[in-house]
């Protein structure tokens, strides 16, 4: 789960994950083109704990409105969100 969502992407946004255990965690940002802008590779987060993530491309500008695909890799399996930027 993505919150806030839409975002007004001036502030992070925080990705609440279901971890049984400590995991490995990466996550893909994607436009609807499917380019990706960034990959953020987080080591061993907790159970139950929350990823904040910073809506910048690889090169530090921030993201623009649209709608953005997230690919969440963890040891247990992927998943895909969606995320609402509105500046």
């Amino acid at each position: 789960m993505i919150y806030p969502n839409p975002a007004d992407g001036a502030d992070p946004v925080r990705l609440r994950l279901d971890l049984t255990s400590a995991s490995d965690v990466k996550v893909q940002i994607f436009t609807v083109a499917f380019r990706k802008v960034r990959e953020q590779p987080y080591a061993q987060v907790p159970a139950g704990e929350d990823l904040v993530l910073e809506l910048n491309d690889h090169w530090g500008k921030p993201l623009a409105s649209g709608l953005y695909y997230l690919v969440i890799t963890t040891t247990e399996g992927r998943s895909l969100e969606k995320l609402l930027v509105l500046r």
